[in-house]
């Protein structure tokens, strides 16, 4: 069993306006932290038409944890 020895702050944000069927945008910050030598950014424009807030919001919280990934 391992033991979890540090927490990694991420901020990720997600709008669509107007719901749904607006532009869609996600947004993600990592400060620096641990073994994260420099802060993270990212923000990506998804679509417009089918989009909803919701989806732009699951598509930053999984945008944070793949650059997390690539920061290993």
């Amino acid at each position: 069993m391992s033991t979890l020895t540090h927490f990694i702050k991420a901020y990720a944000d997600g709008s669509c306006y107007p719901n749904p069927g607006g532009p869609a945008y996600a947004g993600v910050f990592i400060p620096r932290q641990y073994h994260i030598p420099d802060e993270i950014r990212y923000r990506g424009y998804i679509g417009i038409g089918s989009t909803s807030n919701n989806q732009a919001e699951f598509k930053a919280a999984i945008t944070a944890l793949r650059l997390l990934e690539q920061h290993k």
